[in-house]
């Protein structure tokens, strides 16, 4: 199993509701300021698709806006992707993180990051492995297994995906969409 040395600290958003609170996390994903997010978190945080969202750079602590790309828009009921752009350029000390394949990745491990009630600004950091691919509702999916995942936690690893709510009782293993995003 490969060691992820990069820090994933610098590529990290925490997406904001209205009134300030945090709503979920999204990741810097192109040098340009793209960011990678789940279409249910812009819906808590009261936003759709061409809406403008406050977002809070993690490493560094800077809010700033970001509007909704039309384009890239999937319903939280199908494949619950979003991509913001920001208004300005990255600050300093913000860097995006590599999107990659999925394939191949089975038993590799990934680590997780999420605004939970628990530390809903400091962030809860996880970790675990990729079982396998399988199907979920007609979508290719990667089932994941971590004794740390609960709702509010987002995947970090080298496959471009989001993560994918279940409806179990037990949030584990968590299943996550692996279809290729185009930015």
């Amino acid at each position: 199993m490969r060691e992820m040395t990069v820090d994933l600290r610098t590529g990290i958003v925490r997406i904001l509701k209205p009134n300030g609170e945090t709503s979920g996390t999204g990741f810097v994903v192109t040098d340009d300021g793209l960011i990678v997010t789940c279409a249910h978190v812009v819906e808590a945080a009261g936003a759709g698709s061409g809406d403008s969202v406050h977002i809070v750079f993690h490493a560094i602590g800077e809010e700033r806006g970001a509007r909704m790309k039309l384009a890239r828009w999937r319903n939280p009921d199908a494949e619950d992707v979003a991509i913001l752009r920001p208004e300005r350029s990255l600050p300093e000390g913000v860097t995006s993180l590599l999107l990659g394949s999925s394939g191949g990745t089975s038993s590799y491990p990934f680590k997780t990051f999420g605004f939970l009630d628990a530390s809903p600004e400091e962030g809860i950091w996880g970790d675990g492995h990729i079982l396998e691919a399988t199907k979920m509702q007609g979508m290719q999916v990667l089932q994941l297994s971590s004794p740390q995942i609960t709702p509010g936690f987002s995947v970090l690893s080298s496959f471009s995906g989001s993560r994918r709510r279940t409806q179990a009782q037990s949030p584990i293993p968590w299943l996550c969409l692996f279809k290729p995003l185009v930015l």
